[in-house]
């Protein structure tokens, strides 16, 4: 299953350029940013980057992975902004 964690590990990868500012970023050891990162990619039956030395780079199907990732943080974040007015109407 891909889970929420997936999509912010693929986000930060793309924003950051590196594994290693990822995984400070999500306050993960770059061992468990590799783990997750090889779970998702066993789950999807694909690799979402192509690994040359510490670049990275997307595979076509990565880079169609991080656009949809982006759409649905952005969604994700749409609904807690609408919660926290919600929250803040009734309280």
């Amino acid at each position: 299953m891909v889970e929420i964690r997936h999509l912010k590990l693929i986000d930060a990868i793309n924003r950051l350029g590196s594994m290693k500012k990822a995984a400070i970023e999500l306050h993960l050891t770059q061992s468990a940013l590799s783990h997750q990162l090889k779970q998702l990619e066993g789950y999807v039956g694909s690799s979402i980057f192509y690994r040359n030395h510490n670049e990275l780079t997307f595979t076509q199907f990565g880079e169609e992975f991080c656009k949809l990732s982006k759409e649905v943080l952005a969604k994700i974040d749409h609904l807690e902004d609408q919660v926290e007015e919600h929250r803040h109407r009734i309280f």
